[in-house]
């Protein structure tokens, strides 16, 4: 029997490793920038949805404001959903625009909503959509254009580089680590022609205006809990490319300062849903995934307390 079981957890770290390197083989993809001058860089308007975030606010739009990026090529719009704190009035002393609207229609989630009209209120040939809680290295948008318009996608979305101070935020990056496996390689998210592998993350969307109209914006997934991987999910839908760009310093987060709760909440509720989002057989490559960490820190734990009995006398006749 313990042949077995050894077998068995050994075809398990054989699988997983392989199903690495298939990913990582998939995902050496380069940049494909496409530099523009200033006086031909697009508009771009980003669009920042908020409730109840003055902790964060200030940090990120002063970021936006510090931008290299002509500075009358630019919007932000800030999209309140009726904030019980200093919020609002943070960003009216940055903001180009600041929309108060805490009547959430029926059909919808909050943050789409709130996405929504900024999208309405904004006149940018590009949107950007981004979370209060990002903080955008001066250079960062001017690069991700040049990403967008070389790589002709509809859609630049990155994972922002994860601050973590507390024991528990560095949790955050196992649950991106799985996210990342799920979605694919890097060749196959930037395929147009492949419908089953896409990603995107919420707290960095870089649309061409067209692309994102052609998908149907925010109001297209106003039902999902997760909108950034079902505006993905459209995008490839409707013929149109992504372009996923791989882990960079150029956007960073701090997403869960305040507690463990806040982390625990702020995951749960989007990670049951994302499972349906994706192909069963990249699931089942994440629950083994899951079940090799699990086994893997069973192992290790019993080490570290396993009583040695080396020390003992054995009795003699």
């Amino acid at each position: 029997m313990k042949l077995l079981y050894n077998g068995l957890y050994l075809l398990l770290v054989l699988v997983c490793l392989l199903y690495l390197i298939w990913i990582q083989k998939g995902s050496a993809i380069g940049w494909q920038l496409k530099p523009v001058t200033d006086a031909n860089l697009p508009k771009v308007s980003i669009i920042i949805p908020t409730l109840n975030e003055e902790r964060n606010i200030r940090n990120c739009l002063e970021s936006l404001k510090n931008l290299d990026y002509p500075k009358e090529k630019i919007e932000i719009i800030v999209s309140d959903g009726g904030s019980k704190d200093a919020t609002v009035q943070i960003a009216n002393e940055y903001a180009d625009m600041v929309i108060v609207d805490s009547e959430v229609p029926r059909g919808w989630m909050g943050k789409s909503y709130g996405c929504y009209l900024g999208y309405k209120e904004s006149k940018g040939d590009i949107l950007l959509f981004t979370d209060a809680d990002t903080f955008h290295e001066e250079r960062s948008l001017k690069i991700n254009i040049f990403q967008l318009l070389g790589s002709e996608s509809t859609l630049v979305s990155m994972l922002p580089y994860q601050k973590a101070k507390k024991w528990y935020e560095y949790i955050i990056g196992y649950y991106f680590f799985l996210s990342y496996f799920v979605g694919g390689p890097m060749k196959d998210i930037i395929d147009k022609n492949n419908k089953r592998a896409y990603m995107a993350i919420g707290q960095y969307l870089l649309f061409t205006r067209k692309g994102y109209e052609i998908i149907g914006g925010h109001e297209a997934v106003k039902h999902s809990l997760i909108e950034d991987i079902a505006l993905a999910k459209r995008v490839k839908e409707f013929g149109q490319k992504i372009y996923f760009l791989e882990p960079n310093r150029l956007v960073s987060t701090r997403m869960y300062p305040d507690n463990f709760l806040s982390f625990y909440k702020g995951f749960k509720k989007v990670i049951f849903e994302g499972l349906f989002n994706f192909p069963i057989w990249r699931i089942f490559f994440i629950i083994l995934w899951i079940s090799y960490s699990f086994i893997s820190a069973f192992f290790v734990v019993q080490t570290i307390v396993a009583v040695s009995y080396t020390h003992l006398t054995l009795p003699t006749n």
